[in-house]
């Protein structure tokens, strides 16, 4: 009976959907908007995904939770997620924020600081008006170039002063700006390095896995989003097992 038993609880815990504190889910999304992009989101769907994420008992965490749980200085509960969207565009704040509100949850934006203020891109009011409300910010360099292509001197003004704009812009007196988002996920030794000489202590990747408290905080695994995602709960199983979960 006992050896059937042992046989059954092995069997749950390796079949069962990941739930456990110490695997985090990040998502990872773009556009929330009607394009016909295969990285826009139609707000009726992001909508839905939170949905299914809230009715399948996940809770959203903050990005001070989850770098305090990375640090060991945090304990979390069973199946924390973490929401991300990239480049700052205009429709987050027309359409992610407002749905992210209506059902209680927070993101962390990474932004371009060179396209705030532009057209098609979140203005700096915009960003504040966000900030005061519990939601999170990163740098996502100055011009969005692929680190890894560029020279030493435009790699090093990309990740300080986009990390310098961002907390002048958001008044980051004595909170800094810590994390960064690689544009489209390139990181190598060398962009590594420099995030961190530049003084951030988290970098994401677009590798796809699940985020655990062994995680390389220079690369943080996340869950792409796209518009051809059969659903988000079906890409965070997909996620399982990858070379990034553990």
């Amino acid at each position: 009976m006992r050896i059937l038993l042992g046989i059954l609880i092995t069997v749950f815990l390796y079949c069962s959907p990941v739930t456990a504190a110490d695997q985090i889910p990040v998502l990872l999304y773009h556009h929330i908007n009607y394009d016909n992009s295969i990285y826009s989101i139609t707000p009726e769907r992001f909508d839905r995904d939170l949905g299914m994420i809230a009715n399948s008992g996940y809770g959203v965490i903050n990005l001070a939770t989850f770098t305090q749980f990375l640090a060991g200085k945090q304990m979390l509960p069973d199946k924390a997620l973490l929401i991300t969207l990239d480049d700052g565009y205009a429709d987050n704040y027309e359409y992610a924020y407002p749905i992210l509100k209506k059902h209680g949850m927070t993101a962390v934006f990474f932004i371009v600081t060179g396209d705030v203020g532009k057209q098609g891109y979140m203005t700096a009011e915009n960003l504040r008006v966000m900030f005061s409300d519990g939601m999170s910010f990163g740098s996502h360099t100055v011009s969005h170039p692929i680190l890894t292509d560029v020279d030493d001197y435009q790699l090093k003004y990309e990740m300080v002063q986009s990390k310098t704009s961002l907390e002048m812009l958001l008044g980051f007196s004595h909170t800094p700006i810590l994390a960064v988002a690689y544009p489209g996920g390139a990181a190598d030794f060398r962009v590594r390095r420099a995030s961190t000489e530049a003084g951030y202590r988290y970098g994401f990747s677009t590798n796809v896995g699940l985020v655990t408290d062994r995680a390389m905080w220079d690369l943080i695994p996340r869950i792409p989003i796209f518009r051809n995602t059969r659903s988000v709960l079906a890409a965070i199983d997909s996620a399982t097992g990858s070379p990034f979960t553990r």
